[in-house]
């Protein structure tokens, strides 16, 4: 609960990037054995912004749907960034 209000705390605050922008995602976590890669159980997938020569963003994301992403690039970014 803590840490949940530090996050929340923190997030509301973030400024949008701009200029030059590359986002990916990529997952933490899991176990070696069995199934490996994004399909593999008990990971968390983790979504990135970065602003070149400036700031990274990361959020902890449920999937790895658009829909899940788009409020994300649309809330800290700026319209008209590469």
């Amino acid at each position: 609960m803590f840490r949940e209000t530090i996050y929340q705390n923190v997030i509301n605050d973030l400024k949008p990037l701009s200029g030059e922008i590359e986002m990916d995602e990529t997952m933490f976590g899991g176990k070696r054995s069995g199934k490996r890669g994004w399909g593999a159980s008990g990971k968390n997938i983790v979504f990135g912004i970065y602003q070149r020569n400036g700031k990274v963003l990361t959020f902890p994301i449920s999937s790895r749907a658009k829909e899940t992403m788009q409020p994300y690039i649309k809330r800290y970014t700026k319209a008209g960034s590469l």
